[in-house]
């Protein structure tokens, strides 16, 4: 597939996933569209580092991304992953223009629709059905991170795993083992002792 054919492919995937939340008119779509950009990352290449300010919104066409803490002794700690037809970004330094804690790394080559929030924004305040879309996206991101803050707290590791598996069938075999035990707040070796129980 060329690259024409594969950003056309990419926009009309996004407008299907979109009008799943709510439906847009076609003018208001025809204009959030014109916002988002082709951007192509490496496996490795990260979208933002922790530290930098988030600007950008990002629709996942092709591809795996990580979000990732870095503690102060080096180590990385994941918060979560994203695959094809979810947007990602950092939330937070987004929605308060402050440096972000977190990390957003391709961990596959990866192709996104990137757009300016600012710009994205402006056109949330004048349009009603953009707003549902976007509060439906919220509500999913809420659910998410109150989920596996209550796996946390009420699940042993193996149960977590069990519960991770079920949650991201659609790329646990794409996830590095290192990165599915830093997810769940353990070691390599004990991930390995509890898939292979």
């Amino acid at each position: 597939m060329d690259k024409a054919t594969q950003i056309q492919t990419a926009l009309e995937t996004m407008k299907k996933v979109l009008f799943r939340l709510h439906p847009l008119n076609d003018e208001v779509w025809e204009e959030l569209k014109s916002y988002f950009r082709p951007r192509s990352f490496k496996k490795g290449e990260h979208f933002l580092r922790a530290g930098d300010t988030a600007t950008q919104m990002y629709f996942i066409a092709e591809g795996l991304v990580r979000l990732y803490y870095t503690h102060p002794d080096g180590m990385e700690l994941n918060k979560s992953f994203y695959c094809e037809d979810n947007v990602v970004t950092s939330y937070t330094s987004l929605l308060t223009k402050t440096p972000s804690n977190l990390s957003i790394q391709a961990l596959e080559n990866t192709l996104v629709l990137a757009a300016d929030y600012a710009q994205v924004r402006r056109l949330n305040d004048t349009d009603l059905d953009l707003q549902i879309c976007a509060r439906k996206i919220a509500e999913i991101e809420f659910v998410s991170k109150d989920t596996r803050e209550q796996q946390f707290l009420m699940l042993d590791a193996k149960e977590r795993y069990r519960a991770f598996k079920e949650s991201h069938r659609n790329m646990i075999d794409r996830l590095p083992l290192v990165h599915i035990a830093s997810y769940l707040g353990i070691r390599p070796e004990t991930l390995s002792r509890i898939k292979s129980e």
